[in-house]
């Protein structure tokens, strides 16, 4: 029997979260800040690197039975959500205990596209990156979002920008990706937590009456040994505080589940990757309320 924190992939991303306890700019604790640099990062295993503007956070897109290994990577500058993505064959054979059993195809690359077009994605004449054709998606309402999608042999790439401001700077992200290179810090597993802008780089929006904050990526909770071992079934409710500057910033627990399960779903709350609210076109920081639940299935 395996079990999944329940997670959402975009757009849907059901946080559950649960109404504004706060919405007060001032008096955040944490600042979880750190300059705009664009860097070279680097991926060992499939010898690729890419530029972002902050190390960002990564949550695993591995998934034995469908023989994919591969991980997402966030990161937040200057008003718009940054993400790359990797998906790969799997060397390692399909585990016996797997439900569904699927090997690694171009299936995978093609499901991806229709995902994205009932999503509200309209499909562009497509594009080069990296010397590769690109698939090219963007949203037709909400707030503008843009996907490229590469295939290559045996794995395949997704770039993402989303931002209120529309077209922001999508030539200097996608030519920063070299899919044969050994250059940059490696990225490993990541930041712990996603990294804001310093004050003096806070985004001021065209005037609107306001926007929500919008969650761009929600990395799942990880399971422990113990919860699984005693099959244990519940949720973890967090406070969290999602800073003006595109940081997480204090996390705390509402509700609380034994085995470990409050320190991981603080983990994971810790790499949500969203854009500000923003009211009279200026980012607040709110505070809300964010549910994760355990499951058996």
């Amino acid at each position: 029997m395996q079990m999944h924190s329940i997670h959402s992939t975009i757009p849907a991303l059901v946080l559950f979260l649960c109404g504004m306890v706060a919405a007060n700019a001032q008096g955040t604790s944490v600042s979880n800040s750190v300059p705009i640099a664009w860097t070279d990062y680097h991926v060992s295993s499939q010898n690729i690197s890419i530029q972002l503007p902050k190390l960002p956070t990564m949550r695993s897109l591995s998934n034995a039975c469908t023989q994919v290994e591969g991980a997402s990577y966030y990161a937040y500058a200057d008003g718009v959500g940054y993400e790359f993505a990797w998906r790969a064959k799997s060397t390692d054979p399909i585990p016996d205990w797997c439900d569904k059993k699927e090997k690694f195809s171009k299936n995978g690359f093609t499901s991806r596209i229709d995902e994205l077009k009932e999503q509200n994605f309209a499909v562009e004449p497509d594009t080069t990156i990296a010397g590769l054709s690109a698939k090219v998606l963007r949203t037709t309402t909400g707030d503008p979002k843009t996907r490229w999608l590469i295939w290559d042999k045996d794995r395949w790439f997704e770039l993402g920008i989303t931002s209120r401001t529309g077209n922001v700077g999508e030539a200097k992200f996608t030519s920063g990706l070299n899919l044969t290179s050994s250059k940059g810090q490696e990225i490993g597993d990541g930041a712990d937590i996603v990294y804001g802008d310093p004050d003096d780089v806070i985004t001021v929006y065209p005037p609107r009456l306001a926007d929500p904050l919008v969650i761009v990526t929600k990395p799942r909770a990880r399971f422990t040994d113990a919860a699984r071992q005693s099959n244990f079934q519940g949720t973890v409710m967090l406070r969290v505080v999602f800073q003006k500057n595109g940081a997480i910033g204090d996390v705390s627990i509402i509700k609380d589940a034994p085995y470990g399960l409050g320190n991981e779903a603080m983990k994971a709350a810790r790499r949500i990757g969203f854009l500000p609210a923003v009211v009279n076109a200026t980012p607040v920081t709110v505070t809300k309320s964010v549910e994760y639940s355990f499951t058996l299935y």
